[in-house]
C-alpha cells in the first residue's frame, strides 16, 4: 500500500449532489468535520475528482435526486466504488414545475448521506 493510501485509510468523504443540467453542485464534508464545503463541478471534473479520493483510500458515500439522469450517475458512482443512495423527489407529483419547487438542495442531500453512513 503507498503511502497516500495508508495515510487516508479509514478517512471518508460524504457528499450530496445536486444535479444540473451543465453542472452538479456538491455539498461535502470530509472526515468527519464539523461544517461542510460546497462547490460546483462539471459532471466530468465531479468524477475525477471523487476517483482521486477513492484511490486516495478513502470511502465516499453519497447521495442525489434521480431526475435527468435517473441511475447512470449511480451505476458510474457504484462502478468506481462509491457507495450510493438515489432518492426521489420529496413531493411525487404530475407537474413538473411543482418537483422544481420540491427538489433537495445539496445539503440537504449531504445531510441525508450523513445520516446514511
Amino acid at each position: 500500500m503507498d503511502k497516500e493510501k495508508d495515510k487516508n485509510c479509514g478517512k471518508t468523504l460524504k457528499l450530496g449532489i445536486d444535479i444540473h443540467s451543465s453542472n452538479y453542485r456538491v455539498a461535502y464534508v470530509e472526515d468527519e468535520e464539523p461544517s461542510s464545503t460546497e462547490r460546483e463541478m462539471s459532471p466530468e471534473e465531479f468524477l475525477d475528482w471523487v476517483k482521486t479520493h477513492i484511490t486516495q483510500g478513502r470511502r465516499v458515500y453519497s447521495c442525489y435526486e434521480a431526475g435527468p439522469l435517473d441511475c447512470t450517475l449511480h451505476l458510474d458512482l457504484k462502478s468506481i466504488g462509491v457507495y450510493n443512495r438515489l432518492i426521489r423527489y420529496k413531493h411525487w407529483e404530475d407537474s413538473v414545475q411543482a418537483r422544481e419547487k420540491s427538489k433537495y438542495s445539496a445539503t440537504d442531500l449531504l445531510e441525508i448521506t450523513c445520516a446514511l453512513a
